[in-house]
């Protein structure tokens, strides 16, 4: 459950999720992909091409945070970035997601529409 004094009135809490920001979260090279996407888009990257920049990098999968919050995503010594994935979704800007009803395996199917994009 989340601290009182982060929780709305009800059984839902409006929270934004995000790695951009220093002191909850901070993903290093986000902004690498910010400046490639437009704002409100949602983008697939291959993290594992032949002339990726995440090849040989630690960038994706190194964080720091200032406070608390959440687990962090760090990269072994001897890893990079594309050891661990192979492709990387970014959605910016969205809504929150209303939580799937369930007792109905159909209920939980999900579909993308034709606004993604791939890069």
């Amino acid at each position: 459950a989340l601290p009182s004094y982060l929780r709305d009135e009800g059984p839902k809490t409006r929270m934004s999720v995000s790695h951009d920001n220093i002191w909850i979260s901070y993903l290093y090279g986000i902004e690498d992909l910010k400046r490639l996407t437009r704002t409100g888009s949602t983008t697939i990257f291959k993290l594992n091409g032949e002339d990726s920049p995440y090849k040989n990098s630690k960038r994706l999968f190194t964080m720091m945070q200032i406070l608390p919050m959440g687990q962090l995503i760090q990269a072994g010594k001897k890893y990079n970035t594309a050891d661990y994935t192979d492709y990387l979704i970014l959605v910016r800007n969205s809504d929150w997601a209303e939580p799937f009803a369930t007792g109905n395996s159909e209920s939980s199917l999900v579909y993308l529409d034709d606004s993604f994009e791939t890069k």
